[in-house]
């Protein structure tokens, strides 16, 4: 008997049943995609935890969680989503657990598991957070023209006030300026004032004289002062140590009387950013020129548009989260110290000023680069 040729080929319509089946097969393995795909928007949509928040002012809310998930540690998982709209995070289901939201025209707001412990902040199953954005905190601040000409410095205070409350309204800072309050003092005739005047041609101000402008009266307590001159003796010193006098540069001053206030210089050709970046020392931020990432050569993580760095000229546009974070909730910004705006202990803390996360606290600050917007 002739033994069939089992290597001989598929006659063709074995391959076209083949092809037939495979096709079949094909849309199987699709359709099973699409409804694991499905399944999964299903599951993050109806089984995510939210976040839901009030008081905010109709504008994009961003936040950054901290939680277990998927069996580690996350710091700052960043999430934004329209006014009105819970924003789904994802299932965290352990502590320890923080959030931190900030929009426009508010406080950056904390609520974390350090505040109440009564019940975990994250658990296996589905968990809603809910929690009220707070309200911006309004600091005053009072304006001193020491030398003239006065309607000169008075338009260069106005576009520097008027500057700062645009980079702290769009950057979410939280916090406003009270109004302009201002004051001519270039004609004073008290003794100790034409001495600080007759010093130099044209007169130079520095940190030391804020006690002899204290105690001469040119003072608000528990105020930010800021006095115009001609030149200022900057808070930073030059490499060699000399120190930095110009008409362009500004200081913020401290320890220099015992009264209670924030007190700040600024020359008579100032740009229109510098004050931001001075009221930035007072709440607590430093500069951040030297922050860049271990690549070769080195990136910085900030630009001549961050608020602190100290080289800008007209450039100061931006804060980071990690920033504004920083100016509302740590113990030595002016909002704490002076105005005691946030009495809750639990809610202000000791942030140091670095990159990346602080590995020994899981409610520390977010490093000072965090940013949930891009920088503009």
């Amino acid at each position: 008997m002739e033994k069939p040729d089992v290597s001989s080929k598929p006659t063709g319509s074995i391959r076209r049943i083949f092809r037939s089946n495979w096709g079949r097969l094909t849309i199987l393995i699709v359709a099973v995609a699409a409804v694991f795909a499905a399944y999964q928007a299903v599951t993050i949509l109806f089984i995510s935890d939210t976040v839901e928040l009030a008081n905010d002012n109709g504008e994009v809310n961003g936040v950054l969680v901290d939680g277990m998930k998927n069996g580690s540690f996350h710091n700052d998982d960043i999430f934004k989503g329209p006014s009105g709209k819970a924003l789904h995070v994802g299932n965290y289901t352990a502590p320890p657990g923080e959030i931190i939201a900030f929009t426009k025209g508010r406080a950056p707001t904390v609520l974390s598991d350090s505040q109440s412990e009564t019940v975990p902040f994250w658990t296996p199953a589905t968990d809603t957070k809910k929690f009220r954005f707070e309200d911006e905190y309004v600091i005053g601040v009072h304006f001193w023209i020491i030398t003239g000409p006065f309607e000169q410095q008075r338009k260069r205070a106005l576009l520097a006030y008027s500057k700062t409350l645009y980079i702290w309204s769009k950057e979410r800072q939280g916090i406003r300026l009270d109004g302009f309050h201002i004051e001519d003092r270039t004609t004073d005739q008290d003794a100790d004032i034409i001495l600080l005047r007759s010093r130099e041609n044209p007169p130079t101000l520095q940190c030391e004289d804020v006690g002899v402008l204290v105690a001469n009266g040119r003072y608000v307590p528990n105020t930010i002062n800021i006095y115009y001159g001609a030149k200022v003796v900057a808070d930073d010193r030059r490499k060699d140590d000399r120190p930095v006098i110009g008409p362009q540069y500004g200081a913020k001053c401290s320890d220099y009387t015992d009264l209670p206030g924030v007190f700040i210089l600024m020359g008579d050709n100032t740009n229109r950013g510098l004050l931001a970046h001075e009221l930035g020392h007072a709440l607590g931020l430093y500069h951040i020129d030297s922050f860049s990432d271990t690549a070769n050569p080195p990136q910085p993580y900030f630009n001549q548009k961050n608020v602190m760095h100290s080289a800008s000229s007209k450039t100061r546009n931006s804060l980071t989260e990690g920033q504004t974070f920083r100016a509302v909730v740590q113990d030595g910004s002016a909002l704490n110290k002076i105005y005691n705006a946030r009495l809750d202990p639990l809610i202000k803390r000791r942030c140091n000023d670095e990159v990346g996360p602080d590995p020994t606290d899981p409610h520390g600050c977010p490093p000072v680069d965090t940013r949930i917007w891009v920088d503009h």
